[in-house]
């Protein structure tokens, strides 16, 4: 998938009709995600969808990086964080099974939150099996089989990709 593709999915998924209702704050948003997300599958040789890993970063925090809404906000002033401390786009809890798969990674940072996520989603599978509808809502906790938080993120990566795009240079 190229990363043209992939904003356009990721905005499709943010419920905006490309190319017609495209808002800056979206659209930088997704440029911003997905080099990262096709970054971080490349790196850790993964054959997860990239839209499957972005509808999971949306179901969890709607690609925010940092408290955009807060009154508080500054640039720089720290990643989203939780209410129970999990951090960035994958609210990967820095005190749960990351401990495990991502001591490596700094998950306060885009790359290694999304690599964490990715191993994590690896690891759910791996104990799972089958389709991601099985094994999704490991990820939060949850025990292996259909769950209402797989339902969810694969109902927002429908949205991204349930219609055939034409694109004649997005990349521009």
């Amino acid at each position: 998938m190229t990363k043209a593709l992939l904003v356009v999915a990721i905005l499709r998924m943010m419920g905006v009709r490309v190319p017609h209702e495209t808002h800056c704050t979206h659209y930088l948003r997704a440029a911003q995600v997905a080099p990262v997300v096709l970054r971080a599958l490349d790196v850790e040789r993964s054959d997860l969808r990239p839209t499957l890993v972005a509808a999971q970063q949306g179901n969890e925090s709607s690609w925010r990086w940092r408290r955009e809404g807060d009154a508080t906000y500054r640039p720089g002033a720290g990643v989203l964080t939780g209410a129970h401390g999990e951090v960035g786009w994958a609210q990967v809890k820095p005190d749960g099974r990351a401990t495990e798969y991502c001591t490596d990674l700094d998950i306060r940072r885009p790359d290694g939150n999304v690599r964490c996520q990715i191993r994590l989603l690896h690891e759910a599978r791996a104990a799972c099996g089958g389709e991601p509808i099985n094994w999704l809502g490991r990820y939060r906790g949850d025990p292996c089989g259909p769950s209402d938080y797989a339902r969810r993120v694969l109902a927002i990566e429908a949205r991204g990709v349930e219609h055939p795009i034409v694109l004649t240079d997005v990349a521009r």
